[in-house]
């Protein structure tokens, strides 16, 4: 009896070592996508569940995050992966505002599909143009993050600031894409900022209260700011995509980068970059605008270095 007791104990106990060896075996991966309600976060959730099933002893999860954020978790190791444009890439890594120091442990791994910023009014606003938002209220996306920091730009191009619009009796709001949303269908805002691939499911749930219209970067700023801002593109929201949509209207675009921790293992970001751009049809399958990605795609006018890994990929595909 007693050495039944001990047998079944060391198999208790030898299940448990492996138990334990098995969980130390697995590496958890977090990535930093946007606010949810938003884009960034069902294409990184997609990209989450083609990294979990395609590249074994790993579990990764999603966090929100922004372009900015995401730059510095990577850099101070708090995020292994994250979403970030091409530009805030670019900034971040040569200390360039609204960075305050160089984050250079942040590298590339590849391209995503880009779309654009959409300023978003009621069809029938007064407000035609950027220039018309100096007494608005307007939300503006999270503090310090991607829509909040290109619209700032933009302003300045059209002699506007947040401080100016304050003074002349509008207000900015700092929103998540669902609370701009709820505040726009009651409102309670003049315009708010979606940077998503058209026709964008915030806009279109909006229109079930009211039509409405995104608004035109004038040719000459736009250019402008095209120029002095690498890694930001541009792009059109075509007529009819919106029901008070009556022309097309040119605008900005975020161009997205899944950039990574330079700390992180070459084989590992060799595996998930695999991963990833040899099955984009199942990842498209999570997020549909996802379907346009190309290791072709995913190296294009990328500003930062890529992580080793990443670059043994491409190489082998032959567009490095």
């Amino acid at each position: 009896m007693q050495k039944k007791i001990i047998i079944v104990l060391s198999l208790i106990l030898c299940i448990s070592c492996l138990s334990t060896v098995q969980a130390a075996d697995i590496i958890p991966l977090k990535i930093g996508a946007g606010s949810p309600g938003g884009t960034w976060f069902p294409m990184m959730t997609a990209t989450m569940v083609i990294i979990n099933k395609y590249v074994p002893g790993v579990i990764t999860s999603v966090v929100p995050g922004d372009a900015v954020s995401n730059v510095k978790n990577i850099d101070n190791n708090k995020f292994d992966l994250g979403l970030v444009y091409l530009s805030t890439a670019y900034e971040g890594r040569m200390g360039l505002p609204p960075f305050e120091k160089k984050h250079t442990n942040v590298m590339a791994i590849g391209n995503y599909p880009a779309g654009p910023y959409q300023y978003t009014v009621r069809a029938d606003s007064e407000i035609k143009s950027i220039k018309d938002l100096y007494n608005k209220n307007i939300a503006v996306g999270s503090r310090g993050g991607g829509q909040d920091t290109n619209f700032q730009r933009i302003l300045a191009k059209y002699g506007l600031s947040y401080e100016s619009i304050e003074k002349a009796g509008g207000r900015l709001h700092f929103l998540s894409y669902d609370e701009t949303k709820s505040m726009m269908k009651d409102r309670l805002i003049d315009m708010g900022i979606f940077d998503a691939y058209p026709p964008d499911a915030n806009i279109v749930e909006i229109e079930m209260a009211f039509p409405c219209r995104v608004l035109n970067i004038d040719s000459e700023i736009l250019n402008d700011y095209l120029v002095e801002n690498p890694g930001i593109l541009g792009a059109t929201v075509e007529k009819g995509v919106y029901k008070g949509q009556d022309e097309d209207v040119h605008t900005i675009a975020w161009a997205p980068l899944l950039a990574v921790s330079e700390n992180m293992p070459e084989e590992l970001v060799y595996q998930i970059t695999r991963a990833i751009y040899e099955n984009v049809k199942e990842l498209s399958q999570g997020f549909k605008r996802l379907e346009m990605m190309t290791p072709e795609t995913a190296v294009e006018g990328v500003p930062i270095p890529f992580h080793p890994g990443a670059q043994r990929y491409f190489e082998e595909k032959g567009v490095l």
